[in-house]
């Protein structure tokens, strides 16, 4: 009688071809459930690349924007611009935003036409009057 002595400790167990292994993961990965939930997906690993707006304007800082989402103002250098921007704002809900490109500013151009003598010259010309008519009163009345 062969069947009734104990199994064969050397023969592996047999497995099925559709089985997985244990390490395996069988449902969606935790990104690829966020990405179908979060209408504005951000990545949290790279927001430490993004330039942080300054709630008060500072002498490195000095350029305004407001975020797109919550509206509230922030200061960035002028550099920045054209780059990704963390709002000011801890509380909104997308803080990520691009800056606006700075506009182009022209240098000044001279206020003053060469034609009018400037204003130093004017208050010289008062001057001289009044001491003129002061003087021609002090001699009348004398």
């Amino acid at each position: 009688m062969d069947g009734g002595g104990p199994p064969d400790q050397n023969i592996a167990p047999q497995t099925s071809a559709n089985a997985t292994p244990a390490s395996t993961p069988t449902g969606p990965s935790d990104t690829e459930d966020q990405t179908e939930t979060d209408p504005f997906p951000i990545s949290t690993k790279d927001i430490g690349q993004f330039i942080s707006a300054a709630p008060k304007p500072t002498k490195k800082r000095p350029w305004r924007i407001h975020c797109p989402m919550c509206d509230s103002p922030g200061f960035i250098p002028r550099k920045a611009a054209g780059h990704e921007i963390k709002c000011a704002n801890p509380d909104c809900l997308v803080p990520i935003f691009t800056a606006p490109e700075a506009p182009v500013t022209q240098p000044a151009s001279e206020t003053q036409p060469e034609d009018t003598p400037p204003a130093r010259n004017r208050a010289m010309v008062v001057v001289v009057i009044v001491v003129l008519l002061a003087g021609g009163g002090a001699w009348w009345l004398l």
